[in-house]
């Protein structure tokens, strides 16, 4: 009875912090948008509500530079949907969306963040791969036609987005592994049900190198816009609606400026943090598989092998 009140009262002093949240979020993205033409970095946009960093103040900006009023999205990779890019969304646009994770709490966590007239949220709740992708997309209708498609699974990310339509939605978001450095064009192996901690203790050989994220995006119909601070996801639009974007885009000769030292969760053998550059990262991880991307000429090699000495 006492533990059953206390859940109700955390509850509601909950939910009260976050209608205050989004109330005072809209109040900064009313204001926001009166500047945003002369916004030139995507960065320079980021703002936090429910989004891992800053994604909810560029994904506004895409939003509405692409004069989207109703949002049809598919996210991949959401926990249990308290922090994540689509969130914020359903409580400020009518909205139909699929939300794809294994984490068990999702279902009864969506009761709590899902309170909203606003839309309809239908959810897969289990592994996303290649194999399966294209069929669950189609039997829940949102395998064309979105305006955003977000992806940040920690693994098979390179083999999910590639099994993709073109031009599948307006906006795309996915995360890449910065650990990959700027050059390198590359992928982890395809293996079922990845796991990163497995793969190797460190946690730090996953998913894709940016450079390989770039170039499958635009076989896939799309523009790189840049990433957010951390530098841990990367945005993308439509080629064919580039030009409602007055941002400057980026050299894709240079990617440098997509890299730092500042976030860092390497974990030595014992399971301690380390905090390390990103060429210590990959000198750690060096003796692991992975896929060579580069000159349309796939290979399975070890990081050590691309090193550049």
């Amino acid at each position: 009875m006492v533990k059953n009140l206390i859940n109700r009262l955390k509850f509601f002093f909950k939910r009260r912090f976050d209608q205050n949240l989004i109330l005072n979020a809209n109040i900064h993205f009313v204001r926001a948008r009166k500047n945003y033409e002369s916004v030139k970095k995507l960065n320079d946009l980021e703002f936090k509500v429910f989004s891992q960093n800053g994604e909810d103040g560029i994904i506004d900006y895409l939003i509405y530079s692409l004069n989207i009023n109703k949002l049809k999205f598919v996210e991949i990779g959401v926990g249990d949907y308290t922090e994540c890019n689509t969130r914020f969304l359903i409580n400020s646009y009518p909205f139909k969306g699929l939300l794809c994770d294994i984490n068990s709490k999702l279902n009864d966590n969506l009761k709590y963040t899902f309170d909203t007239h606003r839309g309809s949220i239908k959810v897969f709740n289990n592994y996303v791969n290649s194999s399966n992708i294209l069929e669950i997309l189609k039997s829940n209708n949102f395998h064309k036609k979105l305006n955003l498609f977000s992806i940040d699974i920690d693994s098979m990310d390179y083999y999910v987005i590639e099994k993709l339509p073109n031009e599948i939605s307006d906006i795309f978001i996915a995360e890449y592994n910065q650990n990959f450095g700027p050059n390198l064009e590359v992928t982890v192996p395809h293996l079922d049900q990845f796991d990163r901690h497995k793969y190797h203790y460190s946690g730090q050989c996953y998913g894709l190198s940016l450079r390989a994220l770039i170039n499958l995006m635009k076989k896939k119909g799309y523009v790189f816009l840049g990433c957010n601070v951390e530098c841990c996801n990367a945005f993308f639009i439509l080629e064919s609606k580039k030009d409602l974007i007055k941002l400057s885009f980026p050299d894709e000769n240079d990617l440098t400026s997509y890299f730092n030292d500042y976030v860092c969760d390497v974990r030595d053998k014992n399971g301690k943090i380390l905090n390390i550059s990103i060429n210590e990262r990959l000198e750690y991880i060096k003796d692991c598989n992975i896929i060579d991307l580069s000159n349309n000429n796939i290979k399975v090699k070890k990081i050590s092998d691309l090193i550049i000495k």
